[in-house]
């Protein structure tokens, strides 16, 4: 019997953030990885809202995961002096600090992970994800 893609996807998901999570001192969450990766890499300032949009996460389980990020001090939260119903969010300097490490363990998660292969099949493989994600929406 043939698994389907999805499992298959889930299991490599679910493995890929467990190898980048065991990487970085003091076993941040899943969540914090993604969130200094988007905050780090924008070119303008991130909503909740957009933020949420780019994990697919809904507003209320974004918003309880930035609270705790605020907590735990990687990231503050201001009001959009345009549209007060909106929060803009930033990494602290504590979160700053993380992406070096964050950027470390993609990159030695990401070299064990295309182990053998050539650019052109890493390449291929990131295409064809994309193809498939392209054809479901």
């Amino acid at each position: 019997m043939q698994l389907m893609i999805s499992k298959q996807l889930r299991k490599l998901k679910n493995r890929y953030a467990q190898s980048v999570l065991k990487e970085i001192p003091g076993k941040p969450g899943e969540y914090l990885i993604d969130i200094i990766t988007i905050l780090s890499s924008a070119t303008q300032p991130q909503t909740q809202k957009m933020i949420a949009e780019l994990l697919e996460l809904d507003k209320s389980r974004i918003a309880v995961i930035i609270d705790a990020l605020n907590t735990k001090g990687y990231t503050y939260t201001s009001l959009n002096p345009a549209d007060r119903r909106e929060h803009f969010v930033f990494l602290t300097k504590k979160g700053q600090a993380m992406q070096p490490l964050v950027q470390a363990a993609i990159d030695k998660v990401n070299e064990t992970l295309y182990k053998g292969m050539t650019t052109d099949q890493i390449l291929q493989f990131e295409g064809l994800l994309v193809r498939l994600n392209n054809n479901l929406v």
